[in-house]
C-alpha cells in the first residue's frame, strides 16, 4: 500500500533501520536515489498526514492574500498620515494660543508699566481704609529708633547703616471707631531710591509700625506709625519715594 511504502521510505531515510517493512531488504542507494526518495517521501506526507495542511493557495488566493496585504498597509500609511497631521494642528494651535497669552501679558505689562503715583494724604484711598484720613508726613535719618529708648521694643542700625523712618499718620474723622488691620493685609512697602535701588520696610514688633498695625481707632483721633527702612549711611534720598504694593495695584509717594 502507498501509505505503508511512505513509512517504509521514511524510516530508510532516517537510517532508523535497514530492513523491515514487510520484510523486504532495502537496497544501497547512490546520492541522486536518495534525493529523489526524500522527495518523494515528503510528497507523501503532505498528502497523507491528516496533521498537514495540504490545502495550498491558488492563484486567485494569493492575489486576495496579496490585497488584503496592500490595504491593510494603506491603512497603516493613512493612519501615521492623520496621526502627522493631527501633531501639526495641535503644535500650530499651541503656538498660536502662547502668541496670544505673550500678547496679552505685554499689553497687560504695558498698562502697569509704572506704579501709581500716591499723593501724600490720599494713602488711605489707595489702601481702601474706608473711614481713614492716612497721610505721610515727611522722614528722620536715626540710628536707633524710637530716640527715648523708652519703649518695650527698639530698632537699631547695623554698622556702617542708619535708619530712614517715615512718618505715616492715620486718622479717624468719623465719629465712629474704626478697626485698622495692616497686619492680615499683605501690603508691602519698600523705599525706592533714585538710583534705581530699592529696600523693603525692616520686620519690627514695634507698637507704631504702620505696616503691622493693628488696633482700633477712636472717632476723632490721630495715630501716629511709622515706617522703617535701613541703607547705607549717607544715602541721598533725593528723588526718593516709598513703594506700596498691594495684592492688585502698585503706588509710590514721593519722599519730601
Amino acid at each position: 500500500m502507498k501509505k505503508k511504502a511512505a513509512i517504509c521510505i521514511i524510516m530508510t531515510m532516517a537510517m532508523v533501520s535497514l530492513s523491515a517493512c514487510d520484510g523486504m531488504t532495502i537496497p544501497d542507494m547512490t546520492q541522486q536515489q536518495e534525493t529523489l526518495v526524500a522527495e518523494y517521501a515528503a510528497g507523501l506526507l503532505m498528502k497523507y498526514d491528516p496533521l498537514f495542511d495540504n490545502t495550498l493557495m491558488t492563484d486567485d488566493q494569493l492575489a486576495k492574500a496579496s490585497e488584503k496585504e496592500r490595504i491593510q498597509k494603506e491603512r497603516e500609511e493613512r493612519t501615521r498620515q492623520l496621526a502627522e497631521q493631527y501633531l501639526e494642528k495641535t503644535k500650530a494651535s499651541q503656538e498660536k494660543s502662547s502668541k496670544k497669552d505673550k500678547s496679552k501679558d505685554t499689553t497687560k505689562e504695558n498698562k502697569s508699566s509704572g506704579p501709581e503715583s500716591i499723593s501724600a494724604d490720599s494713602i488711605g484711598s489707595f489702601l481702601g481704609l474706608d473711614g481713614l484720613t492716612v497721610s505721610y508726613d515727611g522722614y528722620r535719618t536715626l540710628k536707633s529708633y524710637p530716640e527715648t529708648g523708652n519703649n518695650v521694643f527698639s530698632v537699631d542700625a547695623a554698622n556702617g547703616k542708619e535708619l530712614v523712618v517715615t512718618n505715616v499718620k492715620v486718622t479717624n474723622p468719623s465719629d465712629q471707631a474704626v478697626d485698622v488691620d495692616m497686619f492680615s493685609s499683605g501690603t508691602k512697602f519698600v523705599l525706592m531710591l533714585a538710583d534705581g535701588t530699592t529696600v523693603s520696610s525692616s520686620s519690627t514688633l514695634l507698637l507704631d509700625d504702620f505696616s503691622i498695625y493693628k488696633d482700633k481707632i477712636e472717632a476723632g483721633a490721630t495715630v501716629n506709625t511709622i515706617l522703617l527702612f535701613e541703607v547705607n549711611e549717607g544715602t541721598s534720598l533725593s528723588g526718593a519715594g516709598v513703594g506700596i504694593m498691594t495684592s492688585d495695584k502698585q503706588g509710590v509717594i514721593t519722599v519730601e
